[in-house]
């Protein structure tokens, strides 16, 4: 793949820049902190971008990767139907 390969999802950054290719989202993740660096979601991300536009990894961890940095933990979140504990049975 190559930095123009655009993501599976487009998104738009909190200072409402456009995220749709490999290369937009390199460009926003530099552009975090310095002390956003450290965290795992944001490592976990810059893993992703890289490893997709090297080839070496699928380009849906990297459009997951930045949808959470720019979501937060919580980003996708489950309908309410889908919430109940493991093994309740759907009344």
């Amino acid at each position: 793949m190559r930095w123009s390969e655009p993501l599976t999802k487009q998104f738009i950054s909190p200072k409402g820049q456009p995220i749709k290719t490999l290369a937009d989202a390199r460009a926003f993740l530099l552009t975090l902190p310095k002390s956003r660096h450290a965290e795992d979601d944001v490592q976990a991300a810059i893993e992703a971008v890289l490893m997709a536009a090297e080839g070496r990894g699928p380009l849906l961890h990297a459009t997951a990767g930045i949808g959470r940095v720019i979501n937060g933990r919580s980003g996708i979140q489950l309908p309410k139907s889908s919430r109940r504990p493991r093994g309740e049975r759907k009344s």
